[in-house]
């Protein structure tokens, strides 16, 4: 994904929430039925194992030793006397704790699972400090996940990471500085289908695409003055922007308010239903100029409802639509952990290095694979932060390879 400014100059965050399984996707949904259905997930307990220690049970959970035939972790192994152990907890939690594997830069920490089933898992790890504060990578089947360790003497729990796991063996490792790892929980993950009700939907990202804007200087789908106080726009989404003209149930939205005459908000729902008593955004003050993204049911005619308290003008850009669809795994919604994978503030920089971004700069931002986000998603939901403005302006984001869409 690219990250374009056409601000003077800008920090940018980017947090990841959610995931959109890509068409490579491997879980595979129950068998098609005759009628609607949809999906469950069960989780199960697979395995869980004392990295480096004997046999214990720890909240009715059994972990196997870490010496069990078809796991092994390293490369260096320590156990510490008597240690500190913060925050306090049971006696066999403290013995698992203090006994660890670890590794560095140099001869970076694993642990092997082998003879684990294709499939879908969620993986949790313990780690305790003992020394000083550590500030390294956890990589499991893939995915990487930039961990802070906790002060010296605390532990803490990392996880649940959801992984697949394709050739049998379940793979972790760690790089940075050395991150201690006693712990770990695989719980499997299972679809099951539910005859007899509403299907799942599938969402299918677009090209960003400007759809509608009431302003006169670049309108788009409409004819009329300003949107008036206490008034209702439809905005039609099938047969635009790359919306099929059937088949849509709802549309993911970035709705723009500009050029309000004062404090109020904007609700966008159905086209044809009654208005919800929410607000799908607020200005503050006149002139304003407020974006957000909302994912709206369509209602009659394929068609959303604008619902202005005060008067603005109006802009609407799709970035994907859902359809009910059964007969593929690709494009469910997977929500995870929210997880900054991007921040260009000096103070704080995630996955960047240079310079506050410039006007007219792109920024690229590795997706797949990182924060939770499996090697084959086809779309993520973000929040995207720009911070530190130099003046007015705005931030796109769309997919990488492709030229920069005329949205923000």
């Amino acid at each position: 994904m690219k990250v374009s400014h056409r601000i003077k100059s800008a920090v940018v965050s980017l947090l990841i929430a959610s995931v959109v399984a890509g068409t490579t996707q491997t879980v595979t949904a129950a068998p098609q039925t005759e009628g609607p259905r949809t999906e469950a997930v069960v989780k199960s307990l697979y395995a869980a194992y004392n990295i480096n220690g004997p046999a214990v049970t720890i909240g009715g959970v059994p972990f196997q030793a870490g010496t069990t035939p078809g796991f092994t972790a390293g490369p260096n192994a320590e156990c510490v006397g008597n240690p500190t152990i913060l925050p306090a907890t049971t006696a066999e939690m403290n013995e698992m704790l203090r006994c660890f594997t670890w590794g560095d830069d140099q001869a970076p920490g694993f642990i092997r699972v082998a003879g684990v089933p294709s499939g879908v898992y969620e993986v949790s790890l313990w780690s305790w400090e003992d020394s000083t504060a550590s500030y390294f990578d956890v990589t499991i089947e893939g995915t990487v996940y930039t961990i802070h360790t906790t002060l010296p003497n605390q532990w803490t729990l990392l996880g649940p990471f959801r992984v697949q796991v394709v050739d049998g063996t379940l793979n972790v490792s760690t790089l940075g500085a050395a991150g201690n790892l006693a712990g770990i929980r695989i719980d499997r993950l299972i679809e099951t289908a539910d005859p007899g009700t509403t299907p799942q939907t599938r969402f299918e990202p677009v090209t960003p695409t400007r759809i509608f804007d009431t302003r006169p200087t670049s309108r788009v789908n409409y004819l009329g003055a300003k949107p008036p106080t206490d008034s209702t726009t439809t905005v039609q989404i099938t047969g635009q922007g790359g919306v099929p003209a059937t088949g849509v149930v709802a549309v993911a939205v970035n709705v723009t308010a500009t050029e309000a005459a004062g404090v109020g908000f904007v609700t966008a729902f159905p086209a044809g239903a009654g208005r919800p008593l929410t607000s799908t955004l607020n200005t503050q003050v006149a002139g304003d100029t407020v974006p957000n993204m909302a994912i709206v049911a369509l209602g009659a005619g394929g068609a959303i409802s604008l619902y202005t308290n005060s008067s603005t003008h109006l802009v609407v850009d799709v970035a994907g639509y859902f359809t009910n669809s059964i007969a593929s795994s690709a494009g469910r919604y997977f929500p995870i952990d929210p997880l900054r994978v991007l921040d260009t503030r000096p103070t704080s920089l995630i996955g960047y290095a240079g310079a506050k971004p410039t006007i007219g700069s792109i920024v690229n931002v590795p997706i797949r694979g990182r924060g939770g986000v499996p090697p084959n998603a086809g779309a993520v939901a973000i929040t995207l932060t720009g911070t530190e403005a130099d003046g007015a302006g705005f931030v796109t984001a769309f997919p990488s390879g492709i030229a920069i869409p005329t949205v923000s």
